[in-house]
């Protein structure tokens, strides 16, 4: 990431403070010394583009993050419905394994009880068997009475035979119904487990790109300052500029009124709609030093009052730009032109045609920026223009 360090910032920002003490220490400035300053705004230009290209990767990337973590915390919401399912269907799993192991606990008990009562009618029914005669023969009972009974037992045995199987068949579907229950409940943990473990991953992946976010923040809010910082530096440049461009143009002047005396009743510099108006915010908390104008391509584009050309050439973020010295510390500025109908050091007059309005300078439209500066402080053209 390439950008400027805070002892770079701090270079830049003392070769100003330096370049200002001299200019107030000297009544001309070299050619040099112009353009040394151009130098170190061109510097700063380089820097400022590199933190805004910068700045402008590091809010798309904490866009992105964002999306992410969106992302993230709707799949957390979808599988916390799905672990709340799984819990439920586990419930209800185990539920019915309960019922089923009573069932079966049942049916067991049954039956012994079962086969405990067979046991002891085979019991008798043997001895019966094998002491049919002595019993016919001893019994005072009727011996038809004693053969029904023995028929009875008989009857008994039978059917008592029948329930054991039937019931055997019912202990046999119990068991298989209980493997099954067992079988679902092991898959619904491994499920429910799972799940758990897909949440646990995606909480850790969130609380790494919240800190990432956190980090983008931060990064973001320093690429600002530092914007904000060459901002400054530039402004301070530029100003110095046209404070030495004054300087240079003070001797060799035509002798005519000064421009003050004409304040309110100058001629706009082009017939053009107004787009921005001066002090209009222009991006954040940066306003409109000058006036924009909506032109057509080639425009005409006038002086707006006797003076000298003191700069005449390609600047970065003005584009092809004109700045005229009237005298008295005034100079006006147009920028953004497609084509420079004057050279440095030529004198024009009030309605000069000096440029064709364009867009130069990184504009996507044509038009006209103008401005109006005294000792290199912004002025309302409208104060001036009519």
């Amino acid at each position: 990431m390439s950008l400027f360090s805070q002892h770079q910032l701090s270079l830049t920002l003392a070769q100003v403070l330096l370049a200002w003490a001299l200019l107030h220490q000297t009544s001309v400035f070299a050619q040099e010394d112009r353009q040394t300053l151009v130098d170190q705004i061109e510097q700063v230009d380089d820097a400022l583009l590199s933190v805004s290209d910068d700045l402008t990767k590091t809010q798309a990337e904490a866009q992105a993050i964002s999306a992410q973590i969106e992302s993230i915390e709707r799949s957390m919401n979808q599988l916390q419905a799905s672990i709340q399912r799984e819990q439920l269907a586990l419930q209800d799993h185990e539920q019915a394994l309960d019922v089923t192991l009573a069932q079966i606990n049942s049916a067991q008990a049954t039956l012994q009880d079962q086969q405990d009562a067979i046991g002891e009618l085979l019991r008798a029914l043997w001895l019966t068997r094998d002491n049919n005669r002595v019993k016919l023969l001893l019994s005072q009972e009727d011996p038809a009475s004693l053969a029904r009974y023995l028929v009875f037992h008989a009857q008994l045995a039978e059917q008592q035979t029948k329930a054991l199987t039937e019931l055997k068949q019912v202990l046999t579907k119990l068991d298989t119904a209980e493997q099954t229950q067992r079988q679902l409940q092991a898959k619904r943990a491994s499920s429910l487990n799972a799940l758990r473990q897909q949440r646990e991953a995606l909480a850790k992946d969130q609380s790494e790109r919240t800190t990432l976010l956190r980090s983008l923040a931060s990064l973001e809010q320093s690429l600002l300052s530092q914007q904000q910082a060459l901002l400054q530096d530039r402004e301070s440049l530029q100003t110095l500029i046209d404070e030495i461009d004054i300087t240079r143009s003070q001797a060799g002047r035509n002798t005519v009124a000064p421009i003050t005396d004409y304040q309110k009743s100058l001629k706009w510099p082009t017939s053009a709609t107004i787009k921005h108006r001066f002090n209009s915010v222009r991006n954040n908390e940066l306003r409109w030093q000058g006036v924009l104008f909506n032109n057509a391509l080639n425009d005409p584009v006038t002086s707006i009052y006797h003076g000298q050309v003191v700069f005449a050439d390609w600047l970065r973020g003005y584009g092809l730009l004109v700045i005229i010295d009237h005298g008295d510390d005034y100079m006006s500025l147009y920028a953004h032109n497609n084509a420079l109908l004057v050279a440095e050091g030529d004198w024009v007059d009030t309605g000069t045609a000096i440029a064709q309005a364009g867009n130069t300078g990184g504009q996507t439209q044509p038009g006209l920026y103008f401005e109006i500066r005294q000792r290199g402080i912004p002025q309302n053209p409208a104060q001036w223009c009519r």
